[in-house]
């Protein structure tokens, strides 16, 4: 399916680009809805839950594993990743999202038991318009 495909993509591809695209467009509020198929919408397709779920927690690993060098991918991820935010009513399911967007600012990477170190993610990369959407 969608998933295995934008799964393999490898991050700077134009093939994930195109299945991140697709995957923006089923969670965006025109096509979300509780069901595989929306009577109130005249049929059309609602993306299931365990794919919505997939989608939005693996973007802020996306946003890692680009660095900054697909803008218009992490344009693209971040667009939907806020969309998503500011239609959330739970907010269990907003404290998830913003725990998961955590490591685009920064990371602990442990060295060991009694060794950390802290890194920047890519947050710093982006252009200063894609960094005040994020923040």
């Amino acid at each position: 399916g969608v998933m295995s495909c934008y799964q393999a993509c490898h991050p700077l591809s134009a093939a994930k680009r195109h299945c991140v695209s697709f995957l923006s467009r089923l969670l965006s509020e025109e096509f979300s809805s509780s069901g595989p198929m929306d009577s109130n919408r005249g049929g059309a397709f609602a993306a299931p839950d365990w794919l919505i779920e997939a989608a939005l927690s693996s973007f802020p690993k996306l946003l890692c594993q680009l660095h900054g060098k697909d803008l218009q991918t992490s344009k693209l991820v971040l667009d939907t990743l806020l969309n998503t935010a500011r239609r959330q009513r739970s907010p269990a399911a907003l404290q998830d999202l913003h725990a998961a967007i955590l490591p685009v600012f920064e990371m602990t990477i442990n060295h060991g038991s009694q060794h950390q170190r802290t890194v920047v993610g890519p947050f710093v990369r982006f252009p200063q318009a894609l960094q005040q959407q994020l923040i």
